[in-house]
């Protein structure tokens, strides 16, 4: 199985690190197949005039470099909390509007991208269909498949929607797929808070889960598509309450043998590439403690 990362320069800058320099250390650390890189319309666009990629240059560059493919993730909904990501002027416009406003910047950015030989297939949207996660906004839901379809007619690589995947409920609300690759989410370990308290959940003790991602799977090849899983967790599940330099807290959540559990599960469905999610983080880490997380990809590849 081939494995790729995402990465956040909005993450990056969050955990207060230089964003080149940390990408280089990720490059460094293993032969990755390829990036998922968000790109942020609130970034490119801080105005309805204003365009400006000059944010991604040295990061385009550095990947250049290390001569790995790129997943763009083009829309309204991108990579990391708080899920919707728009400019200040987004939430005054009208539905009507927002659409309009929308295509015409995912246009603009798939032309300025498309030269890019790179680039292996265009991610639209990022959990287009968690409607209620993350902070308020338009629903994409309705929307989303004209971007595929603006995408489409620019260019002929191939397009991936992602879904979230949880064992309590149903996945998929449609037979049909109108992307070439289909893209699950697959984390195990979770922390929320009740009342302020935290409180960790293993999806591994809900009964049949490794069964039910591996028949989401076979559903998704059964319609002759690719199927990927477009986050692996590898990283904390809430930084608001874990301390990052704080090994019993990390492994509330992750743990290099509970990441290595989650790439044997996504390996027995037969996944064909996995990102893995929350690379950025690993650079906190103890030196030694990092390697380990390096040392299972390479024995899992």
């Amino acid at each position: 199985m081939k494995f790729g990362f995402t990465f956040s320069i909005k993450h990056a800058n969050y955990l207060k690190q230089n964003c080149t320099q940390t990408l280089k250390n990720i490059l460094d650390s293993y032969q990755w197949d390829s990036i998922r890189l968000a790109f942020y319309w609130d970034v490119i666009m801080p105005t309805p005039t204003d365009w400006e990629l000059s944010a991604y240059q040295e990061i385009l560059d550095l990947v250049k470099k290390y001569d790995i493919k790129i997943v763009p993730t083009i829309g309204y909904r991108s990579p990391r909390w708080p899920e919707r990501h728009f400019p200040r002027w987004v939430p005054n416009l009208s539905q009507t509007e927002f659409q309009e406003n929308l295509l015409s910047y995912s246009k603009k950015l798939t032309l300025a991208l498309k030269d890019n030989d790179q680039i292996e297939a265009w991610q639209i949207e990022n959990e287009p269909f968690e409607n209620t996660w993350g902070q308020d906004g338009f629903d994409i839901r309705e929307i989303y498949q004209k971007e595929i379809n603006l995408v489409k007619n620019l260019d002929k690589r191939p397009i991936i929607v992602s879904y979230g995947y949880k064992p309590w409920q149903k996945t998929f609300y449609s037979p049909d797929f109108p992307e070439d690759i289909v893209g699950l989410d697959f984390y195990s370990k979770l922390g929320i808070k009740i009342k302020h308290i935290p409180v960790y959940m293993d999806l591994y003790q809900y009964p049949f889960q490794t069964l039910r991602f591996k028949k989401d799977i076979d559903f998704i090849k059964s319609k002759d598509k690719q199927a990927w899983v477009m986050e692996i967790q590898a990283e904390p599940w809430d930084y608001k309450f874990i301390d990052l330099k704080n090994k019993k807290d990390i492994e509330r959540t992750i743990s290099p043998n509970c990441f290595m559990k989650n790439i044997q599960t996504i390996k027995k469905a037969d996944i064909d590439k996995a990102f893995v999610w929350g690379v950025e983080s690993w650079e906190l880490l103890d030196k030694d403690y990092r390697k380990e997380f390096y040392r299972v990809l390479k024995e899992m590849e």
